[in-house]
């Protein structure tokens, strides 16, 4: 959802600043991350239990028209230096999915129309089985990165221009 965006976000900025702040995660440090700069220790940690959704999402018109001017600005940022750009729904928990499905439709549908950047993929297409789910309805362990690695490959793939090789 838009508001687990907005809390990684600023969770990535609180990191970066140095704040401190509360994490499952018991010493918050570079030893962590892995090379691309996402948080793997989980990876070796066993199962937690998924933290039940209890509230239903929250829609903020005011909130996504901020948002979305947040991202017209970074994807204008990104044009300027002849990054591309995409924009790709994150995974949920199939239970949480079906639970929140209105609402989730309902922000796809703002999103469809206002954004400016290509979508790459639909809101059920990371709707994925409990069990892929290390602690919370958002969080990917085990099988489930590779499912959503794999998707996110297969869709750049049709949108990101071919590279010939340098000659050595």
């Amino acid at each position: 959802s838009l508001n687990y965006l907005g809390g990684m976000s600023r969770t990535a900025v609180r990191h970066l600043q140095g704040k401190p702040y509360r994490t499952w995660i018991p010493q918050f440090t570079d030893r962590i991350f892995n090379d691309y700069g996402d948080i793997t220790v989980h990876h070796t940690m066993p199962q937690r239990p998924v933290t039940e959704q209890k509230n239903r999402i929250h829609i903020d018109p005011g909130y996504q028209k901020k948002l979305l001017k947040r991202i017209s600005e970074f994807a204008a940022h990104c044009d300027e230096r002849g990054a591309l750009l995409f924009f790709f729904y994150g995974p949920l928990m199939r239970p949480y999915y079906d639970a929140t499905q209105a609402e989730i439709l309902s922000i796809d549908r703002y999103l469809q129309s206002h954004l400016t950047i290509p979508i790459l993929n639909r809101p059920v297409d990371l709707a994925y089985p409990p069990e892929l789910f290390f602690d919370t309805p958002y969080h990917l362990w085990g099988e489930g990165i590779t499912l959503r690695t794999d998707h996110m490959i297969e869709r750049l793939e049709t949108r990101i221009p071919k590279v010939k090789p340098l000659a050595h």
